[in-house]
């Protein structure tokens, strides 16, 4: 067993979902989840996403600076834990609101976070 233990790596990756799909209201109780038909555009709407070492992601995902590897990421804490994962030759899997799945590199999907929107409006599918 202690072997083994030796050559195990950190578990840094993870996958996470998209923060906007919960919807808060002023009460906790009414808390729901948005229809798979909310999202304008469902094909550039992110449902679940690699990251290092977190549950869920946020806008922020998208404006903070690369980090240079996951390993930096999981070191650094705090908010970069919610970094786009780069494990699979510099970039990640997400999986979209219409089903499909993507793999795309770290800055190909930071940019398509960018695209004609804000972070917020990308990860809310186009409404507020």
């Amino acid at each position: 067993m202690e072997r083994l233990r030796r050559r195990q790596l950190p578990y840094i990756a993870d996958y996470g979902y998209n923060s906007r799909v919960n919807v808060l209201d002023a009460a906790p109780a009414a808390k729901r989840l948005v229809r798979f038909s909310d999202p304008k555009n469902p094909s550039n709407t992110p449902l679940i996403h690699e990251l290092v070492g977190q549950n869920n992601f946020y806008a922020g995902t998208f404006e903070f600076p690369r980090p240079a590897s996951d390993d930096a990421a999981f070191a650094a804490g705090g908010a970069q834990l919610q970094a786009f994962t780069q494990r699979h030759g510099g970039g990640g899997f997400i999986l979209w609101f219409d089903g499909h799945i993507s793999r795309l590199s770290y800055d190909e999907y930071m940019a398509r976070a960018r695209q004609d929107t804000t972070p917020w409006l990308f990860l809310g599918g186009g409404h507020n």
